[in-house]
């Protein structure tokens, strides 16, 4: 299959790569139909990562994504084949005392996709995920759309834990990215 890949600093490429499979039973195989831009993506193009991680080349970015269910592996019971599902682009354990007492976002093991030193991202033709990582989307709301419900819902949880607003209240928002368009 295709892929995006950053072939150094500033320096990207499409190439072929093999396509992925499912090897668990919990795993599901999507077709990418739509992908965000993120800045953590701009980070490693133009710097070759992010902070003190370096990405390893070549290394295909991207992590917001949605897409249209192809396969599933045998004891998936929320999605199957013709779903349209967006992507959470942190996979976690499931098993430390954070997911255990379901608080995914710290969990001692996350990994997440597009991550310089943890996992490849979703620019390319197909991806498996786990699961639990699959969102189904409604039929009216476009993939490009779900591809940016990550970012919209940062901005959402931000204004709401800002300071009470009106339509006086001052503000700034630093930022053209996704995130700052969105807020």
């Amino acid at each position: 299959m295709l892929a995006a890949q950053l072939l150094g600093i500033r320096e990207m490429g499409i190439g072929s790569i093999d396509t992925p499979r499912i090897e668990e039973d919990s795993e599901v195989l999507v077709n990418v139909r739509a992908i965000g831009v993120c800045g953590s993506d701009v980070h490693n193009y133009v710097g070759g990562g992010l902070g003190g991680r370096k990405v390893e080349y070549p290394f295909i970015p991207g992590h917001e994504a949605a897409g249209e269910v192809v396969e599933v592996g045998a004891a998936v019971t929320q999605v199957k084949p013709g779903d349209r599902v967006m992507i959470e682009a942190a996979h976690t354990c499931g098993n430390c005392d954070q997911c255990l007492a379901g608080r995914f976002n710290t969990c001692r093991n996350i990994q997440f996709m597009s991550s310089a030193e943890e996992m490849q991202g979703c620019m390319c033709e197909q991806v498996v995920v786990p699961e639990q990582n699959c969102f189904l989307i409604p039929d009216e709301l476009s993939f490009e759309q779900a591809a940016v419900a990550e970012p919209l819902s940062i901005s959402l949880y931000s204004v709401k834990r800002s300071i009470p607003l009106s339509a006086s209240t001052p503000i700034a928002i630093l930022g053209a990215g996704p995130i700052g368009l969105c807020t």
